[in-house]
């Protein structure tokens, strides 16, 4: 996880050896004087890789990722004491962190087994154990009182397969796809309908719409899809980097954008690895790094590339 303090770049956790072996342990990078710090390791067996991150004025919260043993905690660290605490979430399978107005919102699934429904991957494009149930869950926690507030749910027409949160104008607009099983094929799914929907703190959800399968969006694998590690909500469309391309889907027209790699956008200037850092900027996709496909190791490249206008 790295996040942006306003005077440092905090990162925290990630995997080691491959083996879902989750780091406690964190920095701070601070650019003015180019110099790092360690930061207080969080409790336990709390690390993980891949995880959702927010900045709630003192407070890191961190939700999310892959985690052994499994979990469905968030933790939160204190930048001004250098301390960490841990709130439990027994009914929620966290998938993206929100920063609000003053409050954070925790958007997630159900983490109970749904043994009928197909099995999909997780945010790290490995085999999630997990079949999750057709809700979408948001809690909103107060980091200063570890107090958490329950949504209503939002009831969906599959699983919940990506989740893009976006908090403006006091509400949380979320953009969900979903899958459904592949008949005849235990474990099997396909892109099914999603949905677009607000929420309010003190409020249900409103302003609900149903949004085709963006299949440009998802990456097939075997009977079934699994998700970009990039999934970026700007406020009007959805931003992903399946399969190297950029893609954009507007969810209020339902229209899909794609930006297929380019013939000139050769390995020298365009880092195809696997696992690379993405970061949506507000108008361009940068990647960086990854590791060859090819057995060539790992890369020291990046890119910038733009959606369709």
């Amino acid at each position: 996880a790295a996040i942006w303090t306003g005077s440092e770049v905090i990162v925290w956790g990630g995997e080691s050896d491959g083996h879902r072996n989750g780091l406690t342990t964190g920095a701070a990078y601070d650019p003015k004087t180019d110099s790092w710090r360690t930061i207080a390791p969080a409790p336990g067996r709390s690390g993980r890789g891949y995880p959702s991150t927010a900045l709630a004025d003192h407070w890191l919260v961190v939700g999310g990722g892959t985690k052994t043993p499994p979990g469905t905690d968030v933790l939160i660290y204190d930048l001004e004491t250098d301390t960490w605490d841990e709130v439990e979430l027994r009914d929620l399978d966290v998938q993206q962190v929100v920063a609000t107005d003053d409050l954070v919102a925790l958007v997630g699934v159900d983490p109970s087994l749904d043994p009928s429904g197909p099995k999909p991957q997780g945010a790290d494009g490995r085999p999630t154990d997990r079949a999750r149930t057709d809700r979408l869950l948001v809690r909103w926690l107060d980091p200063a009182t570890r107090h958490l507030e329950r949504a209503p749910d939002l009831t969906l027409a599959g699983q919940p397969a990506a989740v893009a949160a976006h908090w403006a104008g006091g509400a949380l607009t979320a953009a969900v796809t979903t899958l459904v099983p592949v008949d005849g094929n235990p474990g099997g799914s396909n892109p099914g309908p999603g949905a677009v929907a607000t929420v309010e703190p003190n409020s249900g959800w409103y302003r609900r719409r149903t949004i085709p399968p963006p299949t440009s969006l998802l990456e097939p694998v075997g009977f079934g899809y699994q998700l970009p590690t990039l999934w970026a909500w700007t406020g009007r469309s959805v931003v992903t980097v399946p399969l190297g391309s950029v893609a954009t889907f507007d969810p209020e027209t339902g229209v899909e954008r794609v930006r297929h790699r380019q013939r000139e956008d050769t390995e020298d200037i365009y880092p195809t690895g696997f696992d690379a850092a993405e970061a949506w900027t507000g108008s361009e996709v940068l990647l960086w790094g990854g590791e060859s496909g090819s057995g060539g190791g790992e890369l020291a490249i990046g890119a910038r590339l733009r959606p369709e206008p």
